[in-house]
């Protein structure tokens, strides 16, 4: 049975904005699992999968359902969160920046966004997303 899955966005302010995947239980549309990469340009990056209330009133952010809190764009994939969990860490987060100080460099080099794209394809590429994922998560704001 395939259930919906969503992009959350988290507008930043003069920076990247921050995404994640959130994989709702069965029958709730606010607790389920967060899968996303934390970290900065300082540190790296490293892969954190934790169950969650995504609509945190301290945290503002645009809900995409992959075709989730302001905003939605709908993924149809697979509903079982250990096969995303599994293809999850099959992904290599981005590394600490070669130049960490360098205003643009977050938005040149690797961050979180640039990892879920990369574990967005490759979902796809599995059939666990269909093609249309990849298209939402383009047209996801970016700041």
């Amino acid at each position: 049975m395939s259930r919906e899955i969503y992009l959350l966005v988290f507008p930043q302010r003069n920076t990247p904005a921050h995404w994640s995947i959130f994989i709702p239980e069965a029958n709730s549309v606010v607790k389920g699992k967060v899968i996303h990469v934390v970290g900065s340009p300082f540190t790296g990056y490293k892969l954190e999968d934790k169950p969650t209330f995504p609509e945190n009133p301290s945290r503002s952010s645009e809900q995409q359902p992959h075709s989730g809190c302001d905003r939605k764009q709908r993924y149809y994939g697979h509903p079982e969160h250990d096969i995303l969990e599994a293809r999850a860490k099959l992904v290599q987060p981005p590394g600490v920046s070669p130049s960490p100080l360098n205003p643009n460099a977050e938005r040149l080099g690797k961050n979180c966004q640039h990892w879920l794209q990369d574990y967005v394809e490759k979902l796809v590429g599995e059939g666990l997303l269909p093609q249309s994922a990849i298209v939402e998560l383009n047209r996801a704001p970016k700041i």
